[in-house]
């Protein structure tokens, strides 16, 4: 694949056409000529008229002139055009003070029912532009009157309808609506209303486009009435989708203890049926992320244009301009970091990308400059807690969390769209300021990871191996050890895999282990670029054009596992964190193929996107001292991995000082040389006395120690010799175990240990 620039490609503008005097509904086969511009006098009345508005009889979606270089308008039995006649018909059929409402009502109603139809939807706003133009005015004249009628319900609709027919209509409605609105303070139910929808989190955009319209108009004083409306609004979005977030994050956290203390005692089929019943449990909660992870990016843009790097809030006061982007700031840094973990967030990135490739605007020129505009104390200022915990602290954290979510975000939609690699790249490269570096360094770099994927001489794999490494080292913001570094491996990895393999669906039927391990080797790829491509694999395989092809993606799991894991940064790597605030937020059942593939970098499994090591977190369990709370949850999980009721109960049931009895089943597991799920079969057939004494007698009396960083079990002790000399006819107990080697002699002992198995002498 061909991943050289092109010159891009620019569709022509469209000619738009003004209002005919005479409205009237176009013939079905033969659409009427445009009829001569009219001045707004004509249209639009002045603030202190009394009388109602006086309009055409008839309101006819919007006729176009026949030229040599445009099509034909739609007919009206195209689902667009005949839409945009209903809302005429609303319109034109309703009484005088009920039109707008009616209009905006099904307006919102067709909108919605072609919301999957693009080429529908933009002829219903083409055929609706004058019903919408004569909306506004009735909504300016009722503010004029002091007529509140109906104003909520009218903006209500209207915001709706122009989120969905996108933001050529949310500004055509903003224009219309600045101009109708009088220049006075006092806006009676307008503000209230948007005010209102703001506090439901609805009418951002449009208010937005109000706004930045009354500026440029210099209509200060209604602008100003709104300042609140835009505040409130971005409040909104931006506390919905931190709490959609935080509750994720717990789940998140909850799982990765859950995996990290039982994974070691199940199968990997068990731990797979475990997470699926989690993520089952928990489903409202992590589809309600990625449904505010797409309300948020509907009103990106908005929030983009509101802050200290755009334009929207420049008519406002002083004052209120501060205030406007002092909250428009404090969403961007909050919430852009975490979008690339979603799927609708980092599709919106992704496609914003694609326009800057292209040359045109879009909300991460805004979010570029705040990344480099702000200073480390504002970055404190307005980052929350729960951000300051995911990493993204001071600016250092925010200008990598930025480029770690643009990476992802282009990660993703090249897995998914490989023909758009170029166009991606492009995009990248504008924000090549931020990453430490220059457009041309980008592209030289991809193109030599593609070359690398598809070379076979070793003289030449050597070569551009060592080309990547200096190149690599000169880019110091991207430097490996960092979450951006990281973000970037994964980018060019699956770079490099499609300029080999085309195509996701091709990665089972090729062997890329020597490729990608080149590619990883190469660039240090570690484990935060496995999560990501981990996240990708799974959601590529999530998506519905894909469904026919999941098997390749499956297929390819397993490739692109071996590649990475040949790479030695990965395997003297250590976990370095990132597991319940990555993946897991997008991640499904389809990513602990990872588990089953044996392919993991390093000893541990994947559950859900959790990278889970072993032994790692061992040192967690010895501050956790309320981690009695996981009692609970963690029966639930083990019943959800198969295990008996009576088993589960047991297995979940943790020390006085919270600690689980998963990690010393899987220690003495190992040390008997069995698999850990032969043991825990074994254990179904105790009784529940046995069990309950096995858990509060042995595992619970084998302690960690060491260092807070460097927890781990005693492997032997002097527990061992008392337990061997041990002699049952004494009348005395059994000595208690306190390493693993003697719990496992206790086991045996006790009779607990499976038929045939015995503690090495």
């Amino acid at each position: 694949m061909s991943l050289r620039s092109e010159s891009p490609r620019r569709s022509p503008p469209i000619q738009k056409q003004v209002a005919p005097k005479e409205l009237r509904r176009p013939e079905p086969v033969k659409p009427p000529p445009l009829t001569p511009a009219i001045s707004r006098a004509d249209t639009f009345q002045s603030a202190r008229a009394k009388a109602p508005v006086e309009l055409s009889p008839t309101l006819a979606p919007r006729a176009y002139a026949a030229t040599s270089d445009t099509a034909a308008p739609a007919a009206a039995s195209t689902p667009g055009a005949a839409a945009a006649e209903r809302v005429h018909e609303a319109y034109e059929n309703a009484s005088p003070d009920e039109r707008a409402r009616v209009a905006a009502e099904t307006l919102q109603r067709e909108a919605e029912a072609l919301k999957e139809d693009p080429e529908a939807l933009a002829a219903l706003y083409e055929g609706s532009r004058e019903t919408i133009d004569h909306i506004a005015t009735d909504l300016g004249r009722r503010v004029s009157e002091n007529d509140d009628g109906q104003t909520q319900e009218t903006l209500t609709a209207l915001a709706k309808a122009t989120d969905i027919l996108g933001s050529e209509a949310t500004q055509q409605l903003g224009e219309s609506l600045a101009k109708a609105l009088p220049e006075q303070s006092d806006l009676n139910q307008f503000d209230d209303a948007l005010h209102d929808l703001a506090e439901q989190g609805l009418g951002l955009n449009l208010s937005t486009a109000v706004v930045s319209e009354l500026g440029k108009l210099g209509k200060s004083q209604a602008a100003n009435e709104l300042t609140d409306v835009l505040t409130q609004g971005i409040s909104t979005a931006r506390s919905q989708f931190e709490e959609a977030q935080a509750k994720v994050d717990e789940l998140n956290q909850e799982l990765g203890y859950l995996v990290q203390s039982y994974g070691g005692v199940l199968s990997p089929e068990q731990l797979q049926a475990a997470v699926d019943d989690f993520k089952e449990r928990h489903q409202e909660d992590y589809a309600a992320l990625e449904r505010e992870a797409a309300e948020f990016s509907q009103v990106l843009s908005s929030v983009s244009q509101l802050s200290s790097e755009g334009s929207a809030a420049s008519g406002l006061s002083e004052e209120n301009r501060k205030a406007v982007e002092e909250e428009a700031n404090k969403a961007l840094v909050n919430v852009f970091p975490r979008l690339g973990d979603t799927q609708a967030g980092s599709e919106a990135i992704a496609q914003a990308l694609e326009a800057q490739g292209r040359g045109e605007p879009s909300f991460l020129e805004q979010v570029n400059g705040l990344a480099q505009n702000l200073t480390d104390e504002q970055v404190k200022d307005l980052a929350s807690d729960e951000t300051e915990a995911a990493g993204f602290a001071d600016l250092v954290g925010f200008q990598q969390g930025v480029a770690e979510t643009l990476f992802k975000s282009a990660t993703l939609h090249i897995a998914v769209h490989p023909e758009r690699s170029q166009a991606v790249l492009d995009g990248l490269k504008t924000h090549a300021a931020l990453l430490g570096t220059d457009p041309t360094r980008l592209q030289t770099l991809a193109d030599d990871v593609t070359a690398l994927a598809s070379a076979t001489d070793p003289a030449e794999i050597q070569r551009l191996q060592d080309k990547i490494r200096t190149q690599s080292e000169e880019l110091e913001f991207l430097d490996p050890s960092t979450r951006a570094g990281q973000a970037f491996g994964a980018f060019t990895t699956v770079l490099g895999v499609i300029g080999a393999a085309g195509d996701l669906a091709n990665w089972n039927e090729l062997d890329l282990k020597d490729q990608i391990g080149a590619i990883s080797g190469a660039l240090e790829t570690g484990i935060g670029a496995y999560e990501t491509i981990l996240g990708v694999a799974g959601r590529a395989a999530s998506i519905s054009s894909l469904a026919g092809r999941a098997s390749g993606v499956l297929g390819g799991l397993g490739a692109v596992l071996d590649g990475i894991s040949a790479a030695e940064a990965f395997q003297n790597g250590d976990y370095v964190g990132g597991a319940g605030y990555t993946a897991t937020a997008v991640g499904g059942a389809i990513l602990t193929a990872a588990a089953l593939s044996n392919a993991v970098p390093v000893a541990g499994q994947i559950a859900a996107g959790v990278l889970v090591a072993v032994g790692f977190g061992l040192q967690q369990w010895s501050h956790v001292q309320e981690a009695n709370k996981h009692e609970g949850p963690a029966e639930d999980f083990l019943k959800g991995a198969g295990l008996s009721p009576k088993l589960a109960e047991e297995l979940s049931n943790h020390t006085g000082d919270g600690f689980p009895a998963g990690p010393a089943l899987a220690e003495v597991a190992k040390a008997l040389n069995i698999p850990p799920e032969q043991l825990v079969a074994h254990l179904e057939t105790l009784s529940e006395d046995q069990l309950n004494r096995l858990i509060e007698e042995g595992v619970h009396q084998v302690e960690l120690e060491g260092d807070e960083d460097d927890r781990h079990f005693p492997q032997a002790g002097d527990d061992v010799d008392r337990i061997r000399e041990w002699d049952p006819n004494s009348g005395q107990p059994l000595p208690e175990p306190d390493s693993i080697e003697g719990l496992a002699l206790w086991l045996e002992r006790q009779g607990y240990l499976p038929a045939g198995v015995q503690v090495p002498a």
